[in-house]
């Protein structure tokens, strides 16, 4: 397990347990620091989205708020995290990082049902047009929902040209198009599929994937 995701268990069923005050004396000094530098990346994701949000008059509405939740149970969170823990590990840390940014995560975690993670591995060097997109918070969620499918998804189950529904809000589908020695998912070359951990299965592309109606 990734030193943040457990840093974060830890922390998380210390809360639940109802025994910080006794339990806190024992907290490793490395959770805390993984977890500040953490919290201090997470804070800055939040406040580049902020302004999107206060000019869209939606307020942190694109955010899931932890009264609308229901209550996390320990033993979920354990199970599911194991998928986030693989897609940070093979090298989809900033887009985990959204996840959490968004609330999604935390609806992941919550779930559960098993799901497939569409996993881009870089951020860098994607189109403006994308880029744009990110610096909206509730199109950056909606794009972050397109990556994950509901159950689990082996892409060497799928033919040519075969299709997969999304989580996207119109249930929009994504192509799975095989070519000589490569195949793609709408678009973005798969690195690796069919990586089953508990919770789920990860597929990772060499960058964002986007529904039709915002590929312009």
């Amino acid at each position: 397990m990734h030193l943040l995701d457990e840093s974060i268990e830890f922390s998380n069923n210390l809360l639940l347990s109802g025994n910080f005050d006794e339990s806190i004396v024992s907290f490793p000094k490395s959770y805390l620091e993984t977890i500040f530098k953490y919290e201090k990346n997470l804070r800055k994701i939040i406040f580049e989205l902020q302004p999107s949000l206060e000019r869209l008059g939606l307020g942190s509405s694109c955010i899931l708020h932890d009264d609308e939740e229901e209550k996390s149970n320990p033993f979920l969170l354990i199970k599911k995290s194991d998928i986030l823990d693989k897609a940070r590990e093979m090298g989809g840390g900033q887009f985990v990082d959204m996840l959490w940014a968004t609330g999604l995560a935390k609806e992941i975690l919550n779930s559960n049902k098993d799901i497939t993670l569409i996993v881009p591995l870089s951020i860098r060097n994607i189109p403006d047009f994308i880029k744009r997109k990110m610096n909206n918070a509730c199109l950056l969620r909606r794009m972050l929902n397109y990556h994950i499918v509901p159950g689990k998804q082996l892409l060497s189950s799928l033919k040519n040209n075969d299709v997969t529904i999304s989580l996207y809000e119109t249930n929009e589908s994504i192509n799975n198009n095989e070519f000589h020695e490569s195949a793609t998912l709408r678009g973005a070359v798969v690195k690796g599929f069919d990586i089953e951990v508990r919770g789920g299965v990860i597929h990772t592309v060499e960058t964002f994937i986007l529904p039709i109606e915002m590929d312009t």
